[in-house]
């Protein structure tokens, strides 16, 4: 499927002078190299993106590193790769499946930076005002007070990052609570709404999502509660409110997102929620295939048997995917991971393990 090869030994000279004259027998063999695109686990990255040619079933890709990054990182010299195009195409879809599910769960992760203070300040005050005004007096019938709710988490989600206020200082960017924070925790406290400390990784007030919760809880047969259910899932591993158990939370996504299709079988969102059972089952399978001291699987409760179990089960929600929605990207990841699964390969899948809980 892939081909690496490069020099024993090698020195930037030497890796100069063997790139030129590999770039003049493939150019004379195959025709002018072109850039090809941002693919880093070739080490083809920019600048420094080397060139590709393409013949039959194969894309030839050329590329000299110009740094070692230790103690993983690419190795320095020249390396020539050959890889099947059906590999590459398959790349790309699983590219496409990720910037999908990514969609998901946009409207509850969008953060936003202003690029002053002055905006910051603007920004802050009418996110604020537009949040209250959705949680002080619910219109509407039952879908519309859902649907505010989960508009309201967005907006939550928003007033965490304009609460910090971030300046440079000797290049390095400096987080600290912005002026008045104190007071609007509480104003927001009688709401419901709740912020933390900033977060060591986002950089934003923590928010824990209630909001989100609530829509779910409040108002679970409507659209909005469905859909907010579907974001909780997703988020499972940022937010206590899910209730998972440590880092196995495939589990809770699995036994939850079971009850929530027998209790709403004609729920609008069951294409979504079938798609999370396969991939919390495929986790499932992939952490028992996981070699001893594996840091990715660091935590996993799974045995052989129950992950043969998880492994049939994934093949058929996947199986159910491609026939009932064709051409859909949740569709489109069940045809990505069907053949490792029934070839009973690892898949290195993860989604809803949460490593660092």
């Amino acid at each position: 499927m892939r081909a690496d090869i490069r020099p024993v030994s090698t020195y930037p000279e030497l890796s100069a002078e063997v790139e030129q004259w590999l770039i003049r027998r493939l150019t004379k063999a195959y025709g002018a190299g072109v850039k090809p695109e941002n693919l880093s686990e070739l080490g083809a990255s920019r600048p420094d993106s080397g060139y590709s040619w393409s013949t039959g079933r194969l894309k030839i890709f050329l590329h000299r590193n110009r740094s070692y990054v230790a103690p993983a990182g690419v190795r320095e010299g020249v390396v020539i790769s050959a890889v099947r195009k059906e590999i590459l195409e398959q790349r790309r879809l699983r590219n496409q499946v990720d910037q999908a599910a990514r969609s998901i769960t946009q409207s509850a992760m969008t953060s936003v930076s202003p690029r002053s203070e002055p905006e910051r300040i603007e920004a802050e005050k009418r996110s604020r005002v537009a949040l209250i005004r959705l949680l002080r007096q619910p219109a509407g019938d039952r879908e519309h007070q859902a649907a505010d709710l989960v508009a309201a988490d967005k907006l939550a989600v928003r007033l965490g990052g304009l609460l910090v206020a971030r300046s440079l200082t000797n290049g390095s960017e400096h987080l600290s609570e912005a002026a008045g924070t104190d007071k609007v925790r509480i104003q927001l406290a009688s709401y419901g709404v709740r912020f933390g400390d900033i977060g060591h990784y986002s950089g934003d007030l923590m928010y824990d999502n209630s909001l989100l919760n609530r829509a779910w809880k409040e108002y679970p047969e409507t659209r909005g509660g469905q859909r907010a259910f579907l974001m909780l899932q997703r988020l499972s591993c940022s937010t206590p409110l899910f209730g998972c158990d440590g880092p196995n939370c495939f589990l809770s996504v699995i036994q939850q997102g079971e009850r929530f299709l027998e209790q709403y079988p004609d729920t609008a969102f069951r294409r979504e929620q079938i798609y999370h059972l396969a991939l919390a089952n495929e986790t499932w399978w992939s952490l028992a295939q996981a070699a001893p001291g594996d840091v990715s699987a660091e935590g996993a409760r799974v045995t052989k048997a129950s992950a043969e179990r998880a492994r049939l089960k994934a093949v058929e929600l996947y199986e159910e995917l491609i026939r009932v929605a064709p051409g859909t990207f949740e569709a489109q990841a069940g045809e990505l991971s069907l053949p490792r699964l029934k070839l009973k390969l690892d898949t290195g899948a993860r989604t809803f393990f949460c490593s660092s809980c």
